[in-house]
């Protein structure tokens, strides 16, 4: 049986088609390779969105007892040194819904709860249980105002005035760290 010009073309074009489905498994092996990076990539841009998250929330909530504690000021000032404010602030009502309250206890985004007291005519804010991770951050960003005095980190050295990032790096040496804010104001 004699085969025309045409089946064998047609038989040429078949066999073409067999030898190329396994081109198409490759392909798609790295189709899906470079998805596969993409979504990493976007995975570590939602954890690191969510970190600075967590640090600006602490940092407007830092601000916002701020506040609060200043509108409590009088001409004699917070109180006798050593006055918890804690309860005047609450019962201010100045504090923004998204900081949690119990009680006359508020706590921090990391779950520990800030010690307000007076000075006399200034006040401390104690910032706890802050993570290693966002205490650089925190520090460096809560300084830069210059509406803290002193800064100390774990009850180590005081510094005056806005913290640089080597210097919040080197007082954030703990797994979890304690952030106290002192104003004159």
């Amino acid at each position: 049986m004699k085969t025309t010009q045409l089946e064998k073309n047609a038989l040429k074009s078949g066999a073409r088609l067999a030898r190329q489905a396994g081109v198409l498994s490759i392909e798609m092996i790295i189709v899906l390779g470079i998805v596969a990076l993409i979504l990493l990539g976007v995975a570590g841009r939602v954890a690191v969105s969510f970190l600075s998250n967590d640090n600006t929330a602490e940092l407007s909530n830092i601000t916002a007892i701020y506040t609060a504690i200043k509108d409590t000021k009088t001409t004699v000032g917070y109180g006798a040194a050593g006055t918890d404010l804690s309860a005047v602030v609450v019962a201010g009502g100045k504090l923004p819904s998204n900081i949690a309250v119990n009680g006359n206890a508020i706590s921090n985004q990391f779950g520990g709860t800030y010690t307000l007291t007076s000075t006399g005519q200034g006040f401390t804010i104690a910032d706890p249980s802050i993570p290693q991770k966002n205490c650089l951050k925190i520090v460096a960003g809560a300084t830069q105002g210059g509406q803290y005095a002193t800064t100390v980190v774990n009850s180590g050295t005081s510094y005056s005035g806005p913290m640089s990032a080597a210097q919040a790096q080197t007082a954030c040496n703990s797994a979890t760290n304690s952030v106290t804010l002192t104003s004159t104001y």
